[in-house]
This record gives C-alpha cells, structure tokens and sequence, in this order.
C-alpha cells in the first residue's frame, strides 16, 4: 500500500503555487503599465516638440527712401515704421569731408528706391545698426570698401564678417581707389578733393526799348501843271422868274408846265399844270 504524504505537505505546495503565480501576474501587469506610461509621455513630448521642417521666418524686406550718408540711411517696410541705419562696420566722409560728396552720390545712385534686408544688431545715436543686404545679395559694407568709398570700423563685428570687411578695404588700398589716393589717402578728414563750383546768376540786361516811331508828314499835293488849268465852267443860268403871265409872253416862254423853268402856280389859274396858256389879251 503506497504511502500518501500528510495532507499539511499538499497544502503548503499549492500555497507556494499560487504565490508564484501571483507574482508572475504582477511582474507582467507592471511591466505593461509601464510600457503604457512611456508610449504616452512620447507622444506628449512629440506633440509639443517644435517641428523641424517649417520654412524659416520670413525676413522683413525695406525701400530705401533716402541716402543721408554714405553709411546713413534711411528706410521704409512693406508695413510699419521707417526707419534710419547706420551701416555697420564701416564710415565714410560727410558732405564736408574728403571724398564726401562723391561718396554720396555713389550711394545714392546705388542705393536710392532699391529693396533691402536689413541685419539689426542694436541701435545708437537714435539710429538702427546693422547690416545692409540688397535685393540681389550685395552686401553695402562691402560693396563700399572695395569701391574706396569707405574705411573700416569694425571694432563691434564679430572676427568672421571683421575679416570679409578688412579683406575688401585692403583690396581698395591696394588699387588706391577713392579716397586712398590723392589727396585724401585714407583721411576722411582731409579737406575735399576740389571746391564746389561757385554758383553765379546770370543777369539778362533788359533791352534797350526801341525808338519812338515819328510819323513823317505827308507830303504836300502836287502843284498843278499849267495843262490841267482849264476855264472854269459856266454856272447854269439862274431859273427865270416870272411876275406875270405878260412877261411870259413877252419872253416867249408861254405856255409854261410844270417841269418848265419859271413856272409858278400863282401862274397857273386853272391848276391844270399848264400857266399862261390862254391866248394874249
């Protein structure tokens, strides 16, 4: 007859099962939260992540309105204020300095009504500084160094754009464009390189007024030639006149109608228009 272990034995075996399975339930209910909990902070952490394939901010574009300076400018955006730069990392001569004046008319040329990007590093003086970058990728600093319009002053550029600044003035130096030749050579405070031409007013003297048109007399009529004298005519003789019917039969004027000289109506007794036409008494 087979023996049987006691029955407390049994029991303790399947109380040790049991806890083994409880804990394998707990050892996967634990692992699956916390493969839940870390899904779920990824994708907080991935919806608030800024995103990496947005297109760069766009970059405000200015209208240069006016060149004051040759490193002074002044600017309007498409929208918002005006604004005045001075350029940075250069300078130039006023209106009063060497190379002044053909310094600003250069920039002007090159500058005036052209769209812009400016690089603002801060303000001075009331002013924006910065960088001045043309529409077609023309840095102005640049452009103005190596033109000979401009010397370095470069001690707030940081080594890299320093260096580009110092390459293109050592280029001008070197051909001793602009203002490195005579006579400013590299002296901005040189006096101008010629005088602005005087300004004269040209006087338009009046025109004497012309003299006064004296009429000429009219000359005298011509004299008479002894060929056109000629007799004068005879004066008609005067309508006879007649006080009685007798002295127009005593002229042989009777009888007298009324077209005829002399005739009278106290002549005509009868008023037929014809006087004096009775026979003689």
């Amino acid at each position: 007859m087979a023996h049987k272990p006691p029955a407390h034995a049994a029991r303790g075996k399947r109380s040790l099962l049991w806890i083994g399975l409880t804990l394998v339930v707990c050892a996967l209910l634990f692992g699956i939260s916390t493969l839940v909990g870390k899904s779920g902070e990824d994708d907080t952490t991935d919806r608030y992540a800024a995103p990496t394939d947005l297109p760069p901010a766009p970059t405000p574009t200015y209208r240069v309105t006016d060149v004051l300076e040759g490193d002074l400018v002044r600017l309007v955006p498409e929208t918002g204020a005006a604004i005045t730069l001075r350029v940075r990392g250069i300078a130039t001569a006023g209106a009063g300095g060497c190379f002044g004046r053909e310094t600003l008319a250069w920039a002007t040329d090159l500058l005036e009504g052209e769209e812009a990007v400016v690089e603002s590093v801060g303000t001075g003086g009331g002013n924006t500084l910065g960088r001045l970058i043309l529409a077609d990728g023309t840095d102005y600093a640049v452009a103005a160094l190596e033109a000979g319009y401009a010397i370095h002053a470069g001690a707030d550029v940081n080594s890299s754009y320093g260096r580009i600044l110092r390459d293109a003035e050592s280029s001008a130096r070197a051909r001793t464009s602009g203002l490195w030749g005579p006579p400013c050579e590299g002296d901005l405070a040189h006096p101008p390189t010629s005088e602005p031409p005087p300004t004269t007013t040209t006087t338009t003297e009046p025109s004497p007024a012309p003299p006064p048109v004296v009429a000429e007399p009219a000359p005298p009529p011509p004299a008479p030639s002894s060929s056109d004298e000629s007799e004068p005519e005879p004066s008609p003789d005067p309508e006879p006149h007649y006080a009685s019917c007798r002295d127009v039969w005593e002229a042989d004027a009777a009888p007298l109608h009324r077209w005829d000289p002399g005739y009278r109506e106290e002549l005509d007794r009868d008023g037929d228009g014809v006087a004096c036409d009775r026979d003689r008494e």
